[in-house]
């Protein structure tokens, strides 16, 4: 049988084997903490056999209220009461078959970490850059092929194991913080010992324990330890809906019914918006709520009231032990809908700074809106996500700004989108980007053209929403999806020894990609002190003539973005047109170049280029 080692912050021993055939090799979860208000655990014992056992457990202010053996003879599921008045320390959890011991277990219980740089959540000042840690550098070689695991490290795979790590992401944190970004947003990170697929962790086969090839559970506490040190926000995607076909609780399930059976067909593409549907077949409706994204990747029961335990402590487990900022809910609608309210509930309760990101891939933003919503309607569910990434929003950017487009026209995509932003509850908490780990990447969207890349970056940047860059946007990285996911996941250049590009040290770059670099830097930076972007009130204006004007306003500041989205013409900018916005401003001052401007008169604004203005009253300080 496939043993695990569970590598935690607390001391776990097992002793006493003896020649008997029970056998004790985890208990999830490991470890509690006396002060969560969520005291009522599922503790789930696993070991060839354990159900042979009788278990006893003597401790102030535990009480053990049931403990039921599965269909398989593997698991021994354990009803846990932990008191308000229960005290730290170690419970001694003594597993005994025919009177003897044959294994003692210490399950420990702590008190939660009062830390306040943990579980700060996201805000609309902040910027967070997306990684995929196989693809983003490889900092500890050692880890790339670790005893026991199917896949084996492969670079010239696009869809193979790579063999960046954690260790590699801590190591460049000074690139990452420099860049000016404020977070990371890391893709899964739990094992995913699979046969094939495996470096995208989707597939989890552990989910209490972080991907050996990523490195150890130390390494992930060091790298957001690290990045609290540094102010910087972590953000750590979880999958829900499904597991990896080689996981323990798939192979060998406790109760037959926490898997979806298998219908041979394989959800290519899930269509969202017949969940919400109120006409929708239930054909249509049940394809997509209970079909497998792929042979490997078995969907999981939710409704079964155990495993929705199991899953929600996991989440917790994690949230407290890691101490992340917020989560992200991967494939969102694939989730179901009681499991989405109670686990975000009690996220919600347990720890109130955290971020929980929703992530429906949908066109539409009343879609986006159905699964943050927080008041129940007879139609639909609640659920207590605090942000969701905005699709809708994206879908726009890509053909905004495309030179075979009319000008006037793709900026109208841009202004109508945000016409529609009374359908959420503050649109400032939707994550803005122009791609992102399975889209096309930027650069690709951008038809390759450094002008019309900067204009969709200074507009996610410069809106009222909460921007995500994904990693090597800023080198002009390229991949398209429809490749294969291992495309747009390419590596960064630099991450492993001999590249012959490296864009930490900017070795090997073209003029391009240093310029595409210089250039979001610098806007990036400038954002992280913009009172006025960081919460300012928007005001946009009707698109005309190829040129599209929004403010982004405060009491003390106020910020003005132009577009001119004309590929051939330089445009003056009318400021009588937008004087309600202008007040007694009598100076403007470019972000990006730095020039200082007394008479507005003579303004100009480049083909297909954007230029971003501080106005002020009585002039600049120096």
């Amino acid at each position: 049988m496939l043993r695990y080692s569970l590598i935690v912050l607390i001391q776990l021993i097992i002793v006493g084997f003896t020649s008997g055939k029970a056998r004790l090799d985890a208990v999830y979860p490991s470890g509690w903490w006396v002060d969560m208000s969520y005291n009522n655990l599922l503790v789930i014992a696993y070991g060839e056999n354990i159900s042979n056992t009788n278990l006893t457990v003597d401790y102030p202010g535990i009480k053990i209220n049931k403990i039921t053996s599965t269909q398989s003879t593997s698991y021994l599921f354990i009803d846990m009461e932990i008191s308000p008045q229960t005290p730290p320390g170690v419970v001694k959890m003594i597993f005994r078959e025919g009177g003897k011991i044959i294994s003692e277990y210490n399950f420990v219980l702590r008190l939660k970490n009062k830390d306040d740089k943990r579980n700060m959540g996201i805000k609309s000042a902040d910027v967070l850059y997306q990684i995929v840690p196989d693809r983003f550098a490889n900092g500890n070689s050692s880890n790339d092929n670790p005893k026991g695991y199917y896949e084996r490290a492969d670079r010239l795979n696009p869809a193979g194991v790579h063999g960046g790590d954690l260790q590699g992401i801590s190591t460049n944190l000074d690139y990452i913080e420099d860049l000016g970004v404020t977070g990371i947003e890391l893709t899964p990170v739990f094992e995913s010992n699979q046969f094939s697929l495996s470096y995208d962790h989707y597939a989890i086969t552990n989910f209490y324990k972080i991907d050996e090839r990523l490195g150890s559970l130390g390494d992930y506490l060091k790298l957001i330890e690290d990045c609290h040190k540094r102010n910087m926000k972590v953000i750590q995607t979880f999958v829900f809906h499904q597991a990896g076909k080689q996981s323990e609780i798939i192979r060998d399930a406790p109760i037959e019914n926490w898997v979806i059976p298998d219908t041979k067909k394989y959800l290519e593409e899930a269509y969202v918006n017949v969940f919400s549907d109120p006409y929708a077949s239930k054909s249509d409706y049940n394809f997509n709520k209970y079909s497998w994204k792929s042979f490997d990747m078995p969907r999981l029961n939710q409704k079964d009231p155990h495993l929705k335990k199991y899953l929600i402590q996991n989440c917790l487990w994690w949230v407290e032990t890691s101490g992340v900022d917020g989560i992200r809910i991967d494939y969102t609608s694939y989730n179901d809908k009681d499991f989405l309210h109670e686990l975000t509930d009690i996220l919600h309760k347990e720890f109130p700074g955290l971020s929980i990101v929703s992530d429906v891939e949908t066109n539409y933003p009343c879609q986006v809106e159905y699964w943050e919503q927080k008041n129940i309607h007879p139609q639909h569910f609640s659920a207590f996500f605090t942000n969701s990434a905005d699709y809708p929003l994206t879908k726009e950017i890509g053909a905004a700004f495309s030179t075979y487009d009319k000008p006037t026209h793709g900026l109208m995509y841009l202004y109508d989108i945000l016409t529609r932003d009374f359908v959420y509850e503050d649109p400032a908490n939707n994550l803005a980007f122009v791609d992102n780990h399975h889209l096309d990447r930027a650069y690709n969207v951008s038809d390759k053209e450094l002008s019309q890349l900067k204009m969709m970056l200074a507009y996610i940047l410069t809106i009222k929403r909460t921007p995500t860059i994904l990693y090597g946007t800023e080198v002009l990285q390229e991949g398209l999806a429809r490749m294969g996911d291992g495309f747009v996941r390419c590596d960064f250049p630099g991450g492993w020894p001999g590249d012959n590009v490296n864009a930490f040290t900017q070795k090997g770059l073209s003029s391009d990609q240093r310029e595409m670099y210089d250039y979001l830097r610098k806007l990036l930076k400038w954002r992280k002190n913009s009172e006025a972007i960081h919460s300012g009130a928007l005001t946009h204006y009707r698109p005309s003539k190829g040129m599209y004007v929004y403010f982004r306003t405060t009491e003390l500041k106020t910020v003005m973005v132009i577009f001119n989205n004309d590929p051939d013409e330089q445009k003056r900018v009318d400021f009588k047109k937008y004087k309600e916005n202008m007040l007694n401003f009598k100076f403007a001052r470019d972000v990006m170049t730095g020039d200082i401007y007394s008479d507005f008169s003579g303004i100009m604004v480049y083909p297909k280029s954007v230029m971003i203005l501080e106005l002020e009253k009585t002039g600049f300080e120096e």
